[in-house]
């Protein structure tokens, strides 16, 4: 799994491991490696921002910042649940958009860098609640540009005008070892453009640095709660309070 995420003020990571009863009580340990290597994780040091859940052993990170991108695992016993990569992008550079109903700029379409054998897309977040009730409000939703890959034949050729130095990921013929790319085959979700994990001479590519994340605002209208009353009786059913 991994977590792509802007700056932000809080972070939650879940423990997904299935424990046997018999191992219940035994306590969960999170590790992490900003190396992003399984044989460099060191015990997470907690603090008042880096707490575990008493509830469900979710790790939550409060101000986080880019200095804790990084790999994270949570261990219970012999058990571990797979790991979780965090990239938290301080410089991110987003445009506003506007839903396809409305004036003004918008999303962004998909491109395919044919030559890449790669497709640059936004990949878009929930809407936010809107601003108001009972009135036309508004809300917004985050499109995180990524990058996937198209299956081939296993190879794949690089635009020779993407202003990046391929020199060394080139054989004889001009085409990439499929190899170069299989980091794209292992996140089959994507990677954002900006993400280290990407190979950097996709990363370095005009059409990925030209390519912003966008944000789409959107004009919303939803009721207003209804005013719920309690009313509290005795045994009896007489009224003794109203809340």
């Amino acid at each position: 799994m991994t977590t792509f995420i802007k700056i932000t003020i809080f972070i939650r990571l879940n423990c997904d491991i299935c424990t046997s009863p018999r191992d219940i009580d035994i306590e969960t340990e999170w590790y992490f490696s900003n190396s992003l290597e399984m044989n460099n994780l060191q015990p997470l040091m907690f603090n008042e921002f880096i707490i575990v859940s008493p509830l469900d052993d979710s790790l939550q990170i409060f101000n986080i910042h880019q200095q804790q991108s990084g790999l994270y695992v949570c261990k219970q016993g012999n058990n571990s649940a797979s790991p979780i990569i965090v990239h938290v992008f301080e410089d991110e550079t987003f445009t506003e958009v506007h839903p396809n109903t409305a004036p003004g700029n918008q999303a962004l379409k998909s491109i395919t860098i044919s030559k890449l054998e790669i497709i640059i897309s936004s990949q878009w977040g929930d809407w936010t609640e809107c601003s108001e009730c009972g009135k036309v409000g508004r809300r917004s939703r985050l499109g995180i540009c990524y990058v996937n890959l198209i299956e081939d034949d296993g190879e794949t050729a690089i635009p020779q005008d993407s202003g990046s130095n391929t020199q060394n990921n080139l054989t004889a013929t001009g085409i990439v070892n499929r190899s170069k790319l299989e980091i794209l085959d292992i996140f089959v979700n994507g990677i954002p453009c900006r993400s280290k994990l990407l190979p950097k001479f996709i990363r370095d590519s005009w059409e990925v640095k030209s390519r912003p994340s966008e944000v789409m605002i959107g004009y919303c209208k939803v009721p207003c709660p209804e005013n719920t009353i309690f009313v509290v009786k005795d045994e009896n059913g007489n009224i003794i309070d109203i809340a």
